[in-house]
């Protein structure tokens, strides 16, 4: 049995990804997370620490408080680094959880820091020296640091130096609430919506680089004229307008204006009927610390185009089309062996389906529980040393 199934363990959450008005990656996650660490740990208690008070309510059950931390401006990042920690500290909590890639370096309490990617080093939005202040304090504390792939584990041992046992792998799953919807009234109302008619292929775009959109519509626009008329191109996620402008404008020039639709960020009720009723999951990203869209697709029964660099093949295995991202005839040769070839899309999808099976959200929970319990058990041994 579990050194804590049946005592009252107390979690502190840098819920602030959790409890956004518009909920994305982390926040997904973390839902589903600690749903089911929750649900595994009837016994423990979560605190969600996050600054909007309109927010509070966005996310809640038994075991779980969200808590208001309040800090009027946050010059230097002033509530992660002050705010959080201490209130944590006089919550008398037993682990603060940073899941988001940075932490503070002043932590009375144990921490286990998620760190999904270090692709903040290289980031000019993201602030870098954060992200590396971070990651070294939790190296030197020897806090636990937790990576969704194998591919970042071998980055943070080999850029940080973080030792063997302080680096834990624990894989997403795919999103809860992204299943599959049938054909119907539903599916079709939705993807009027965007003006998608099936068959489509789905991107998620970004403005940043790494995602490769403008390299995907490309390689879209580059397949033979028989294959592609078929086929509309639908990218979702376009949320800034000068970037959606520019998209526009390369649409005119390569002359698939009417094959490509643009659409801003799609609302989470609409992810499943878009995701269902894509033939192809176009996901040619440059860089990934897990592609979390891909376990997405699976579950929705979408064929899956994704890269071979980085943690992608990691995920993928042998249930997805890998291309080169950096090379456009890679992508375009792949998206037209997809769009012309069924059956190649139907093995996918069965493949998607038997590799879906290893990534469960109770799987993630119970390997995250059994984490936070050797943490904390390693704390009281070493507390008891001590006296």
């Amino acid at each position: 049995m579990s050194l804590f199934f049946d005592q009252t363990l107390t979690i502190g959450l840098d819920a602030r990804a959790l409890h956004r008005h518009e909920r994305r990656g982390t926040g997904k996650n973390l839902a589903d997370l600690y749903e089911n660490v929750l649900r595994l740990r009837p016994g423990w208690r979560v605190i969600g620490y996050c600054r909007e008070r309109t927010t509070l309510d966005t996310f809640g059950g038994p075991g779980y408080q969200a808590k208001l931390v309040d800090l009027p401006g946050d010059r230097f990042h002033a509530w992660e680094r002050w705010r959080l920690p201490l209130a944590a500290w006089r919550d008398g909590v037993d682990l603060l959880h940073c899941p988001a890639n940075t932490c503070p370096t002043w932590n009375p309490t144990p921490l286990a820091l998620t760190v999904h990617d270090l692709l903040p080093m290289e980031s000019t939005v993201f602030d870098a020296h954060r992200f590396r202040q971070s990651v070294e304090h939790a190296v030197r504390s020897r806090s636990p640091i937790i990576t969704p792939s194998a591919y970042t584990a071998s980055l943070l041992r080999k850029r940080f130096n973080a030792g063997d046992g302080q680096v834990t792998v624990i894989p997403w799953a795919a999103d809860s609430s992204v299943k599959y919807m049938a054909p119907g009234e539903g599916r079709s109302r939705v993807c009027a919506k965007y003006g998608a008619t099936e068959p489509f292929i789905l991107h998620l775009g970004a403005t940043d680089p790494r995602k490769n959109t403008q390299a995907l519509i490309r390689a879209f626009s580059a397949v033979a004229p028989i294959v592609r008329s078929r086929w509309k191109l639908l990218v979702i996620g376009i949320d800034d307008p000068a970037w959606m402008e520019e998209l526009d404008a390369q649409l005119g020039t390569l002359g698939c204006r009417d094959r490509v639709m643009l659409h801003a960020y799609a609302p989470q009720e609409d992810l499943a009927a878009l995701f269902s009723a894509a033939g192809i999951l176009a996901y040619p990203s440059k860089a990934e610390g897990f592609g979390l869209p891909i376990l997405d697709a699976w579950a929705t029964r979408a064929a899956v185009l994704t890269s071979h660099v980085t943690s992608l093949p990691e995920v993928a295995g042998d249930a997805a089309l890998l291309v080169d991202p950096h090379d456009l005839c890679s992508i375009a040769r792949g998206l037209g062996k997809l769009m012309a070839e069924q059956r190649l899309r139907e093995e996918l999808v069965r493949r998607g389906a038997a590799r879906l099976t290893g990534y469960t959200w109770q799987r993630t929970a119970e390997r995250f529980i059994d984490l936070v319990e050797k943490t904390v058990a390693q704390r009281e041994h070493g507390l008891r040393l001590a006296a």
